[in-house]
């Protein structure tokens, strides 16, 4: 049978709530959690309720050095009052991380709640803790930057459910830093499966791209058709916003820097009448500004049109279609006179990348605006 507590612990606890000197608190905090987690104290409830009550007091009134050392005490303790743990989640993130990355006494719906009104510093001391359920990783990877998407992911105990996995999955294609981090998770990798790896292939570096084809095996005419996909993706995206968003930048430039062949991808957005798409690929690739890219593609005669392909790398053949391409996105008359073709063609030709980007940087266009 426990040991019950006397009117002695309670007269000392008065006269240390009493003391309101720092040294005073942080006595308070050491002598109230010695009682109210004793195993070896039986506590009836009105005794419970006094020691939460003082508790919520020291809270309420005391610096953040003892609130820190409240935190610290309680993170760990599976008899913690649950209501004076949850205040202390909520509290500034210094007082906050110990009980968010550790504390048992934290419910699914306390973490849930705290991941969806708090800000990223205490998403990402949550992302750590030793046991995540899948609901909860899932509020993460819709709520939390980049910075707590990287906490999750070098946590062992991580999981999402499929939708959140694929959430994540898209999250990473933008996001260079988070692709390496996913793919090796000793959990949340071997679960991407095929079809979201094929989702990731195209945004990921070589070397990633090597591990994921060791892993799944895909064949060549599928990683084609989800170029293509990808592609239609990005497009309807724009087409959607109106405007290139900064995701939808992020994954063009995560596109042409992982490696796809920019031609098709050029050749491809024009097929698909997407000009601003057009614009944002090339533009990263010769360092453009959109704007300028799209004022090139519904000039007359192409001039400015070819110096940036071919400052891009682009092949004489695949400038050829984008050319023809471009002329049938102007607004008004889109016939092609054919002198017109072999006039920009010929200049193609004397045209080699060195001297069209030289050319780009002392016409001022180089570099982004």
């Amino acid at each position: 049978m426990g040991k019950r507590v006397g009117m002695d612990d309670f007269g000392r606890l008065y006269d240390l709530a009493r003391d309101r000197s720092r040294d005073g608190r942080h006595a308070l905090v050491q002598a109230v959690t010695a009682i109210g987690l004793d195993p070896a104290r039986a506590l009836g409830e009105p005794e419970r309720a006094l020691v939460s009550d003082i508790l919520h007091q020291l809270i309420r009134d005391t610096e953040r050095e003892v609130r820190q050392a409240l935190a610290e005490r309680l993170a760990g303790e599976p008899a913690a009052p649950r209501e004076v743990v949850v205040a202390l989640a909520g509290d500034e993130i210094a007082v906050a991380r110990p009980v968010l990355g550790r504390s048992p006494v934290l419910t699914e719906a306390d973490l849930l709640a705290l991941v969806e009104g708090h800000p990223d510093d205490h998403r990402a001391a949550i992302a750590g803790r030793p046991a995540l359920v899948p609901s909860v990783c899932d509020a993460l990877i819709a709520r939390g930057g980049e910075a707590v998407l990287l906490a999750l992911l070098a946590n062992a105990a991580a999981c999402a459910s499929p939708a959140g996995l694929v959430r994540l999955a898209d999250r990473a294609r933008a996001a260079e830093p988070l692709q390496a981090p996913l793919l090796r998770h000793p959990r949340l990798g071997p679960a991407l499966g095929p079809e979201l790896a094929l989702r990731l292939h195209w945004f990921v570096s070589a070397a990633l791209r090597g591990e994921l084809l060791a892993r799944h095996r895909i064949p060549a005419e599928r990683l084609d058709a989800a170029l293509e996909a990808a592609v239609a993706d990005l497009a309807g995206a724009v087409r959607r916003a109106r405007v290139p968003t900064a995701e939808t930048a992020a994954l063009a430039r995560r596109l042409v820097a992982g490696g796809a062949a920019l031609a098709p991808l050029l050749v491809q957005a024009l097929r698909l009448g997407s000009v601003p798409l057009f614009a944002l690929l090339l533009g990263e690739a010769a360092g453009l500004p959109e704007a300028t890219v799209e004022a090139q593609a519904a000039a007359p005669g192409g001039e400015d049109l070819a110096v940036s392909c071919r400052a891009a790398g682009i092949d004489k053949a695949a400038f050829a279609s984008i050319f023809l391409l471009s002329r049938r996105a102007r607004p008004g008359d889109q016939v092609v006179d054919p002198r017109e073709l072999s006039r920009v063609l010929a200049l193609y030709d004397r045209l080699t990348p060195a001297g069209a980007a030289a050319l780009l940087r002392r016409l001022g266009d180089g570099g982004r605006a």
